[in-house]
């Protein structure tokens, strides 16, 4: 079949799993055969999103985004891909909610504990190299609700004590989803995280608040919680750490090469590259030297190659407004989908780091992130 409207839910075998009405659909791969994926009401599906819901699916996996899809056509008793875009041209609450079906967030505080303690081997050396008092600067894309940022500004936390230094610590963390973002800058997570965070850790690192945890002050400003779309706005520059995990592996393979064309660029020369175990293997275009393979942990290599990265650049306002991010080295910087971020915060130090954070401009949210 090469047209949707000729393919009905209620057409397809029971394959695996159950659906809200019983249905049961395979959960690796929509059925093949089907040319969903490439049909025109996907496409036109895409472009709803792209103007209702302010997510851009570019460069995504197609099969991915086709199963969720169907999965919210399921829930809504909806059997034809045509009628379901009609349906999302009628009603735009129903398509903010697919977009927040196809960027359902994984995140948990050290997510695979074992490669948090091969980063933590990687980076220990290069700051007890560093002089007291010196910037530390890193990125997290597809940050989701702010675990990961928050595990990685501990770990700082906890290697600048055992140093007895102390850092100006400055973790940008982006995404494309407001929701995550809006939850992630609270710095509230629910009482579950006692089963990731030992009791000494939510001690030091956490308020607790009822039924709930809170991020303390001192650790919420290390972090800047921004919109950003990895895949169609320019990245930071002159880090020191970059981390992309659970991203990679949605997008087609062209657009996994530009990314990491980006994140070369976003690093300074031998900066760390952070990945995640379940990613693409990693680069292999001398780019980046691994240092740990098993959890996807690399040193950038060589200067930076400006013929390689491909900025697709969306606004572009004077330096001094826009403030940390920067495009190939010119005095213009990128205006960010981030509205009012964090207060701008210095000297604030707390057993060993200081946190910053700065303000940014304001612009239209744009570009999902899958997890």
């Amino acid at each position: 079949m090469s047209e949707g409207e000729t393919f009905e839910l209620s057409a397809a075998p029971p394959r695996g799993t159950t659906m809200a009405n019983g249905w049961q659909r395979d959960t690796a791969e929509p059925d093949p055969g089907t040319g969903l994926e490439t049909s025109p009401h996907f496409d036109e599906l895409l472009a709803i999103l792209r103007t209702e819901a302010g997510l851009d699916f570019g460069g995504y996996k197609r099969p991915p985004l086709l199963r969720r899809t169907l999965r919210r056509m399921d829930l809504a008793q909806v059997p034809r891909l045509a009628d379901y875009v009609a349906l999302l041209r009628r009603d735009p609450e129903e398509a903010i909610a697919l977009g927040n079906d196809l960027t359902v967030s994984v995140s948990g505080f050290f997510r695979d504990a074992e490669a948090w303690e091969a980063l933590r081997e990687v980076i220990a050396p290069r700051l007890a190299e560093r002089d007291d008092g010196e910037p530390v600067r890193a990125w997290v894309t597809a940050c989701a609700s702010g675990e990961e940022a928050y595990s990685l500004a501990i770990l700082l936390v906890e290697e600048a004590d055992r140093l007895g230094k102390r850092f100006e610590v400055k973790i940008f963390a982006t995404d494309t989803a407001k929701g995550f973002l809006d939850r992630a800058r609270s710095g509230e997570f629910a009482g579950v995280i006692e089963e990731q965070i030992p009791a000494d850790r939510l001690e030091r690192f956490f308020d607790r608040e009822g039924p709930v945890y809170r991020v303390k002050k001192f650790l919420r400003e290390m972090v800047v919680f921004a919109p950003q779309n990895l895949l169609s706005d320019p990245p930071f520059s002159r880090l020191d750490l970059c981390t992309c995990r659970n991203l990679l592996i949605y997008l087609e393979p062209e657009m996994q090469r530009r990314v990491l064309a980006l994140l070369h660029f976003a690093l300074r020369e031998g900066g760390t590259l952070f990945l995640g175990s379940a990613e693409m293997p990693g680069p292999d275009d001398g780019s980046f030297e691994p240092l740990n393979k098993k959890w996807r942990i690399y040193r950038r290599l060589g200067p930076t190659r400006h013929g390689a990265v491909d900025f697709p650049i969306r606004t572009l306002i004077p330096a001094r407004e826009a403030g940390e991010r920067s495009v190939a080295g010119s005095r213009l910087a990128f205006a960010p989908n981030v509205q009012a971020i964090a207060p701008t915060s210095r000297g604030s130090a707390h057993r060993g780091v200081a946190g910053t954070s700065s303000s940014f401009t304001h612009s239209r949210a744009a570009g999902p992130v899958i997890r």
